[in-house]
């Protein structure tokens, strides 16, 4: 029996501030439907870095926030981005290896740096 439009691309994740997150195209990234993931211009670098990297991409944001959090899930910044090129200041975070959500119309899209 069918419910809906479901296939076995559709699934489901809850990120830790309660934000249900859909995807239609197996799961990478979670909700970028029309987006392959070599479509998908994400940088993050220098990485590994100890003060402060940069998220680039090629595509402008709108209304999009970033988050950084450690590997517990615990945020640590949050910011509004509305710029392709964006630096971020990590100096104040501990060493180690953070996950960096940016979530916008088209979705979330999820890169990881290390802080040394």
């Amino acid at each position: 029996m069918s419910r809906g439009s479901r296939t076995s691309n559709t699934g489901y994740a809850v990120a830790d501030s309660g934000v249900i997150i859909k995807t239609t195209n197996g799961g990478y990234p979670f909700g970028l439907t029309d987006a392959s993931p070599s479509s998908i211009h994400f940088k993050i670098y220098p990485n590994p870095s100890t003060d402060k990297i940069t998220r680039e991409t090629s595509t402008i944001p709108t209304n999009s926030q970033l988050f950084i959090s450690n590997l517990s899930g615990r945020q640590l910044i949050a910011r509004k981005i509305t710029e392709p090129k964006t630096q971020i200041d990590i100096s104040r975070v501990p060493n180690g290896v953070y996950i960096v959500k940016i979530m916008g119309e088209k979705g979330l899209q999820v890169g990881k740096f290390i802080k040394n």
